[in-house]
C-alpha cells in the first residue's frame, strides 16, 4: 500500500499510506486555528486509507498550500521536541 504527496515544483513524496495518513493527521491538528477547513480536510484525509492514497498540492490555492506548509512545519517542531530519538518520517 502506497501514497504519494505531489509537491508544488512537480517533485513527489512516496511512502507508505499509514505513514502518510499519519502526517496528514498531524499537519491537519497543527493548522486547526489557522485553516480550521483544511484541518478538517486532512484528518478525514488521514483517516481514508485504501490501497493507494494520493494528494496534490497543486491543486490547493496559494493559501492553503502556506496553510500545509505552516502545518508541516508546527508538526516536524512538535516531533522534534520529542527527543533525538523520535523524529518525523
Amino acid at each position: 500500500m502506497a501514497a504519494i504527496i505531489t509537491l508544488d515544483d512537480n517533485n513527489s513524496v512516496h511512502a507508505s499510506n499509514l505513514g502518510i495518513a499519519g502526517a496528514l493527521e498531524q499537519i491537519g491538528l497543527a493548522i486547526s486555528d489557522v485553516d480550521p477547513r483544511l484541518a478538517r480536510w486532512l484528518i478525514d484525509k488521514s483517516n481514508r486509507t485504501g490501497f493507494s492514497m494520493e494528494f496534490d498540492l497543486r491543486g490547493l490555492s496559494d493559501d492553503l498550500r502556506a496553510a500545509f506548509w505552516l502545518g508541516v512545519d508546527r508538526a516536524n517542531e512538535k516531533f522534534l521536541d520529542l527527543g533525538p530519538d523520535v523524529g518525523p518520517s
